[in-house]
Protein backbone atom coordinates (compact mmCIF):
# COMPACT_ATOMS: atom_id res chain seq x y z
CA UNK A 1 0.00 0.00 0.00
CA UNK A 2 1.09 3.48 -0.69
CA UNK A 3 0.73 5.93 1.77
CA UNK A 4 0.10 9.70 0.21
CA UNK A 5 1.00 13.11 2.69
CA UNK A 6 0.31 16.54 2.37
CA UNK A 7 1.86 18.75 4.61
CA UNK A 8 0.65 21.89 5.50
CA UNK A 9 3.55 23.50 8.16
CA UNK A 10 2.82 25.54 11.18
CA UNK A 11 5.95 27.09 10.99
CA UNK A 12 5.27 29.13 14.65
CA UNK A 13 5.55 25.81 16.71
CA UNK A 14 8.71 24.76 14.71
CA UNK A 15 10.57 28.28 15.88
CA UNK A 16 9.64 27.71 19.26
CA UNK A 17 12.02 25.23 19.61
CA UNK A 18 15.04 27.16 20.50
CA UNK A 19 17.30 24.41 18.39
CA UNK A 20 15.22 24.88 15.45
CA UNK A 21 17.80 25.75 12.28
CA UNK A 22 15.41 27.31 10.18
CA UNK A 23 17.87 25.97 7.46
CA UNK A 24 17.33 22.34 8.45
CA UNK A 25 13.54 20.75 8.34
CA UNK A 26 13.60 16.71 9.49
CA UNK A 27 10.96 14.69 8.16
CA UNK A 28 9.57 13.70 11.55
CA UNK A 29 9.30 17.40 12.03
CA UNK A 30 7.08 17.93 9.46
CA UNK A 31 4.72 15.11 10.22
CA UNK A 32 4.46 16.40 13.77
CA UNK A 33 3.87 19.63 13.02
CA UNK A 34 1.66 19.46 9.48
CA UNK A 35 -1.77 18.70 8.86
CA UNK A 36 -1.71 15.00 7.04
CA UNK A 37 -4.19 13.58 4.54
CA UNK A 38 -3.51 9.86 3.97
CA UNK A 39 -5.37 7.39 1.50
CA UNK A 40 -4.04 4.14 -0.94
CA UNK A 41 -4.42 6.94 -3.99
CA UNK A 42 -0.54 7.15 -5.34
CA UNK A 43 0.94 8.47 -9.09
CA UNK A 44 0.14 12.16 -8.22
CA UNK A 45 1.78 14.35 -10.75
CA UNK A 46 -1.20 17.11 -10.87
CA UNK A 47 -1.50 19.43 -8.17
CA UNK A 48 -3.08 22.87 -8.24
CA UNK A 49 -4.49 25.32 -5.36
CA UNK A 50 -7.49 27.04 -6.38
CA UNK A 51 -7.99 29.87 -3.64
CA UNK A 52 -11.04 31.05 -4.85
CA UNK A 53 -12.85 28.17 -3.65
CA UNK A 54 -10.87 27.49 -0.67
CA UNK A 55 -9.53 23.88 -2.08
CA UNK A 56 -6.31 22.15 -3.74
CA UNK A 57 -7.23 19.62 -6.04
CA UNK A 58 -4.86 16.66 -7.19
CA UNK A 59 -4.62 14.30 -10.23
CA UNK A 60 -3.97 10.81 -9.00
CA UNK A 61 -4.38 7.22 -11.00
CA UNK A 62 -7.95 6.85 -11.70
CA UNK A 63 -8.78 9.59 -9.52
CA UNK A 64 -9.30 13.27 -8.83
CA UNK A 65 -9.49 14.42 -5.67
CA UNK A 66 -10.27 17.90 -3.76
CA UNK A 67 -9.34 18.40 -0.33
CA UNK A 68 -10.32 21.87 1.88
CA UNK A 69 -6.73 24.38 2.00
CA UNK A 70 -7.01 24.82 5.18
CA UNK A 71 -7.15 20.93 6.68
CA UNK A 72 -6.84 19.34 4.06
CA UNK A 73 -10.20 17.55 4.73
CA UNK A 74 -11.53 15.46 1.69
CA UNK A 75 -14.69 17.36 0.08
CA UNK A 76 -14.89 14.64 -2.63
CA UNK A 77 -13.22 11.68 -4.95
CA UNK A 78 -14.00 11.61 -8.15
CA UNK A 79 -13.07 7.79 -9.82
CA UNK A 80 -11.76 8.97 -14.00
CA UNK A 81 -11.04 4.69 -15.23
CA UNK A 82 -10.31 4.07 -18.84
CA UNK A 83 -13.23 1.90 -20.49
CA UNK A 84 -12.17 -1.79 -20.14
CA UNK A 85 -12.16 -2.16 -24.11
CA UNK A 86 -9.59 0.73 -23.84
CA UNK A 87 -7.54 -1.24 -21.68
CA UNK A 88 -7.75 -4.30 -23.37
CA UNK A 89 -6.76 -2.73 -26.62
CA UNK A 90 -3.88 -0.82 -24.89
CA UNK A 91 -2.26 -3.97 -23.39
CA UNK A 92 -2.29 -5.96 -26.36
CA UNK A 93 -0.17 -3.16 -28.13
CA UNK A 94 2.08 -2.75 -24.95
CA UNK A 95 2.07 -6.09 -22.79
CA UNK A 96 1.44 -3.51 -19.73
CA UNK A 97 -1.49 -3.28 -17.16
CA UNK A 98 0.32 -0.59 -15.11
CA UNK A 99 0.16 1.96 -18.09
CA UNK A 100 -2.87 1.10 -19.43
CA UNK A 101 -4.84 3.15 -16.54
CA UNK A 102 -5.55 6.75 -16.54
CA UNK A 103 -3.29 8.96 -14.78
CA UNK A 104 -4.58 12.49 -14.50
CA UNK A 105 -1.54 14.77 -15.70
CA UNK A 106 -2.99 18.12 -16.67
CA UNK A 107 -5.22 20.49 -13.86
CA UNK A 108 -6.05 23.85 -14.89
CA UNK A 109 -8.18 26.64 -13.91
CA UNK A 110 -10.17 28.59 -16.28
CA UNK A 111 -11.23 31.36 -14.46
CA UNK A 112 -13.57 33.19 -16.49
CA UNK A 113 -16.39 30.69 -16.92
CA UNK A 114 -15.52 28.52 -13.34
CA UNK A 115 -14.14 25.11 -15.33
CA UNK A 116 -11.64 22.83 -14.75
CA UNK A 117 -9.85 20.78 -17.51
CA UNK A 118 -8.82 17.86 -17.03
CA UNK A 119 -6.53 15.44 -18.79
CA UNK A 120 -5.29 11.77 -18.64
CA UNK A 121 -3.00 9.62 -19.85
CA UNK A 122 -6.10 7.04 -20.75
CA UNK A 123 -4.27 3.73 -21.89
CA UNK A 124 -1.89 5.62 -23.92
CA UNK A 125 -4.74 7.55 -25.96
CA UNK A 126 -4.87 10.88 -24.01
CA UNK A 127 -8.46 12.80 -23.34
CA UNK A 128 -9.68 15.97 -21.88
CA UNK A 129 -12.84 16.87 -19.78
CA UNK A 130 -14.28 20.29 -19.47
CA UNK A 131 -15.58 19.60 -15.30
CA UNK A 132 -16.78 22.25 -12.51
CA UNK A 133 -14.09 22.26 -10.09
CA UNK A 134 -16.45 22.43 -7.13
CA UNK A 135 -18.34 19.32 -8.52
CA UNK A 136 -15.99 17.17 -10.12
CA UNK A 137 -18.52 14.66 -11.49
CA UNK A 138 -20.35 17.54 -13.06
CA UNK A 139 -19.31 18.02 -17.20
CA UNK A 140 -19.35 21.18 -18.70
CA UNK A 141 -19.57 20.88 -22.49
CA UNK A 142 -20.03 22.41 -25.57
CA UNK A 143 -19.49 20.32 -28.48
CA UNK A 144 -17.79 16.95 -27.33
CA UNK A 145 -17.68 15.25 -24.28
CA UNK A 146 -14.21 14.65 -24.07
CA UNK A 147 -11.29 16.15 -26.48
CA UNK A 148 -8.17 14.74 -27.42
CA UNK A 149 -5.50 15.20 -25.45
CA UNK A 150 -2.51 14.59 -27.66
CA UNK A 151 -0.19 17.23 -27.16
CA UNK A 152 -1.92 18.31 -23.74
CA UNK A 153 -0.82 15.15 -21.44
CA UNK A 154 1.69 12.56 -22.21
CA UNK A 155 0.76 9.32 -23.15
CA UNK A 156 2.86 7.42 -21.09
CA UNK A 157 2.51 8.25 -17.17
CA UNK A 158 6.64 7.91 -16.87
CA UNK A 159 6.80 11.03 -19.57
CA UNK A 160 7.36 14.62 -18.43
CA UNK A 161 5.03 17.18 -19.21
CA UNK A 162 3.91 21.06 -18.16
CA UNK A 163 1.16 23.09 -18.82
CA UNK A 164 -0.21 26.59 -18.24
CA UNK A 165 -4.03 27.85 -19.67
CA UNK A 166 -4.44 31.66 -20.56
CA UNK A 167 -7.98 32.20 -20.47
CA UNK A 168 -8.90 30.28 -23.82
CA UNK A 169 -5.54 29.09 -24.85
CA UNK A 170 -3.75 25.90 -23.15
CA UNK A 171 0.29 25.92 -23.82
CA UNK A 172 1.29 22.58 -22.95
CA UNK A 173 4.73 20.65 -23.02
CA UNK A 174 4.90 16.72 -23.04
CA UNK A 175 5.69 14.08 -24.91
CA UNK A 176 2.75 13.37 -27.84
CA UNK A 177 1.52 9.94 -29.49
CA UNK A 178 4.09 7.78 -31.32
CA UNK A 179 4.50 8.83 -35.04
CA UNK A 180 5.45 5.71 -36.89
CA UNK A 181 7.03 4.43 -33.28
CA UNK A 182 9.14 7.71 -32.47
CA UNK A 183 8.03 9.87 -29.69
CA UNK A 184 7.33 13.15 -30.26
CA UNK A 185 8.15 16.16 -27.67
CA UNK A 186 6.16 18.80 -29.04
CA UNK A 187 5.35 22.63 -27.33
CA UNK A 188 1.85 23.42 -28.51
CA UNK A 189 -0.50 26.02 -28.05
CA UNK A 190 -4.29 24.60 -28.30
CA UNK A 191 -7.96 26.11 -27.94
CA UNK A 192 -6.62 29.14 -29.38
CA UNK A 193 -9.05 31.41 -31.62
CA UNK A 194 -6.54 32.19 -34.13
CA UNK A 195 -4.20 29.54 -34.76
CA UNK A 196 -3.17 26.40 -33.02
CA UNK A 197 0.50 26.15 -33.10
CA UNK A 198 3.39 23.59 -32.38
CA UNK A 199 7.19 23.18 -32.01
CA UNK A 200 9.36 21.86 -35.52
CA UNK A 201 7.74 18.01 -35.42
CA UNK A 202 10.84 15.52 -35.51
CA UNK A 203 13.75 18.18 -35.24
CA UNK A 204 15.89 17.89 -32.84
CA UNK A 205 17.08 21.38 -33.12
CA UNK A 206 14.33 22.01 -31.57
CA UNK A 207 13.98 19.44 -28.95
CA UNK A 208 16.17 16.63 -28.19
CA UNK A 209 14.86 14.21 -25.63
CA UNK A 210 13.37 16.92 -23.50
CA UNK A 211 12.42 16.63 -19.74
CA UNK A 212 9.99 19.24 -19.25
CA UNK A 213 9.48 21.27 -16.21
CA UNK A 214 7.30 24.30 -16.24
CA UNK A 215 5.41 26.88 -18.60
CA UNK A 216 5.72 30.13 -16.72
CA UNK A 217 3.42 33.12 -18.27
CA UNK A 218 5.09 36.49 -17.96
CA UNK A 219 3.71 39.11 -20.91
CA UNK A 220 4.07 39.35 -23.62
CA UNK A 221 5.77 35.51 -23.72
CA UNK A 222 5.17 31.96 -22.54
CA UNK A 223 8.59 30.78 -21.28
CA UNK A 224 8.98 26.77 -21.31
CA UNK A 225 11.56 25.49 -18.76
CA UNK A 226 13.18 21.86 -19.60
CA UNK A 227 16.64 20.39 -19.80
CA UNK A 228 17.86 17.91 -23.03
CA UNK A 229 20.44 16.83 -24.20
CA UNK A 230 22.87 19.77 -25.92
CA UNK A 231 23.33 19.47 -29.43
CA UNK A 232 25.87 22.22 -29.89
CA UNK A 233 28.77 20.21 -27.65
CA UNK A 234 27.56 16.65 -29.38
CA UNK A 235 31.57 16.22 -30.12
CA UNK A 236 32.01 16.11 -25.79
CA UNK A 237 29.62 13.66 -25.42
CA UNK A 238 25.82 13.42 -24.41
CA UNK A 239 25.34 16.57 -21.98
CA UNK A 240 22.39 17.40 -20.54
CA UNK A 241 21.73 21.31 -20.47
CA UNK A 242 18.64 23.00 -18.73
CA UNK A 243 17.20 25.43 -20.85
CA UNK A 244 14.45 28.11 -21.68
CA UNK A 245 12.32 28.66 -24.72
CA UNK A 246 10.53 31.66 -25.41
CA UNK A 247 7.22 32.11 -27.39
CA UNK A 248 5.35 35.13 -28.31
CA UNK A 249 1.86 34.84 -27.18
CA UNK A 250 0.73 36.37 -30.49
CA UNK A 251 2.75 34.13 -32.45
CA UNK A 252 1.08 33.07 -35.58
CA UNK A 253 2.99 30.90 -37.32
CA UNK A 254 5.22 30.97 -40.09
CA UNK A 255 3.35 30.92 -42.86
CA UNK A 256 -0.30 30.56 -43.67
CA UNK A 257 -1.10 26.62 -43.70
CA UNK A 258 1.99 25.66 -41.07
CA UNK A 259 1.59 25.15 -37.67
CA UNK A 260 4.95 26.00 -36.42
CA UNK A 261 5.80 29.08 -34.15
CA UNK A 262 7.86 31.93 -35.61
CA UNK A 263 8.98 33.22 -32.05
CA UNK A 264 10.64 30.18 -30.91
CA UNK A 265 13.88 30.97 -29.58
CA UNK A 266 15.73 28.56 -26.65
CA UNK A 267 18.62 29.32 -24.62
CA UNK A 268 20.83 27.43 -22.09
CA UNK A 269 20.12 27.84 -18.56
CA UNK A 270 23.80 28.10 -16.19
CA UNK A 271 24.03 27.32 -13.01
CA UNK A 272 27.32 26.47 -11.66
CA UNK A 273 29.65 27.12 -8.72
CA UNK A 274 33.43 27.88 -9.17
CA UNK A 275 35.76 26.15 -6.76
CA UNK A 276 38.60 27.66 -4.87
CA UNK A 277 41.15 28.27 -7.38
CA UNK A 278 38.41 30.19 -9.44
CA UNK A 279 39.37 28.27 -12.62
CA UNK A 280 37.05 25.25 -12.41
CA UNK A 281 33.35 25.02 -12.02
CA UNK A 282 30.79 22.38 -11.14
CA UNK A 283 27.90 22.70 -13.81
CA UNK A 284 24.58 21.63 -12.15
CA UNK A 285 22.91 20.85 -15.44
CA UNK A 286 19.64 19.17 -14.66
CA UNK A 287 17.18 21.11 -14.03
CA UNK A 288 14.79 20.18 -11.43
CA UNK A 289 12.08 22.55 -10.48
CA UNK A 290 11.23 26.40 -11.15
CA UNK A 291 9.67 29.02 -8.64
CA UNK A 292 8.22 32.29 -9.78
CA UNK A 293 7.97 34.66 -7.70
CA UNK A 294 6.22 37.50 -9.48
CA UNK A 295 6.59 40.66 -7.24
CA UNK A 296 10.23 41.09 -7.56
CA UNK A 297 9.83 39.01 -11.17
CA UNK A 298 12.66 36.69 -10.29
CA UNK A 299 13.07 32.90 -11.41
CA UNK A 300 14.33 30.39 -8.88
CA UNK A 301 15.52 27.23 -10.54
CA UNK A 302 16.71 23.85 -8.53
CA UNK A 303 19.34 22.01 -9.90
CA UNK A 304 21.28 18.87 -9.95
CA UNK A 305 24.74 17.84 -11.23
CA UNK A 306 24.70 14.97 -13.54
CA UNK A 307 24.69 11.35 -12.41
CA UNK A 308 27.10 9.80 -13.19
CA UNK A 309 29.62 12.38 -11.28
CA UNK A 310 29.36 14.16 -8.00
CA UNK A 311 26.14 14.13 -5.99
CA UNK A 312 24.93 17.71 -5.26
CA UNK A 313 22.25 20.29 -5.96
CA UNK A 314 22.44 24.14 -5.77
CA UNK A 315 19.65 26.80 -6.14
CA UNK A 316 20.25 30.12 -9.01
CA UNK A 317 18.04 32.74 -8.92
CA UNK A 318 17.58 34.91 -12.21
CA UNK A 319 15.37 37.70 -13.51
CA UNK A 320 13.52 38.86 -16.27
CA UNK A 321 15.87 41.38 -17.60
CA UNK A 322 18.96 38.80 -17.23
CA UNK A 323 16.86 36.55 -19.40
CA UNK A 324 15.43 38.75 -21.75
CA UNK A 325 19.05 40.16 -22.15
CA UNK A 326 20.62 37.23 -23.16
CA UNK A 327 17.42 36.65 -25.90
CA UNK A 328 18.13 39.80 -27.14
CA UNK A 329 21.94 39.13 -27.68
CA UNK A 330 23.69 36.57 -30.61
CA UNK A 331 22.82 33.13 -30.82
CA UNK A 332 24.21 29.76 -32.25
CA UNK A 333 23.25 28.81 -35.73
CA UNK A 334 24.70 25.58 -38.07
CA UNK A 335 24.84 25.58 -41.49
CA UNK A 336 24.79 22.28 -42.04
CA UNK A 337 24.84 18.99 -39.66
CA UNK A 338 28.65 18.69 -40.29
CA UNK A 339 29.29 22.28 -39.63
CA UNK A 340 30.57 23.92 -36.42
CA UNK A 341 28.46 25.46 -34.54
CA UNK A 342 28.82 29.32 -34.94
CA UNK A 343 27.79 32.69 -33.20
CA UNK A 344 25.19 35.48 -35.82
CA UNK A 345 22.75 37.94 -34.47
CA UNK A 346 21.46 38.69 -37.83
CA UNK A 347 17.83 37.80 -38.78
CA UNK A 348 18.66 36.01 -41.62
CA UNK A 349 20.22 33.19 -40.06
CA UNK A 350 17.85 33.45 -37.11
CA UNK A 351 15.28 32.12 -39.53
CA UNK A 352 17.30 29.53 -41.05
Amino acid sequence: MVIFYLLLLNICSIIANNSFDFRFVSYNELLQNGQIYQNDDHAFDAITIDQQRDQIIIGAKNAIIRLSLGDFHLLERYKWETSTNEKIICHNQIQSFNECENYIRVLALRSYDQSLLICGTNSYHPICIWRRPDSLSTIISNNEKFISGNGKSPYNSQYSSAYYLIDTELYSATISEPVFGVNDPLIQRSFSHTKQLRTQQHDSNWLKNPYFVRILNIDPYVYTFFREISLEHLSCGMNVYSRVARICKYDHGTMTFSDTFRSYSKLRLLCSKKLLNEKTSFDFNELQSIYFYSSLNLIYGAFNLPKSGLIGSAICIYTIDQLESVFKSSFLTQKSNESYWISSSTEQEMEK
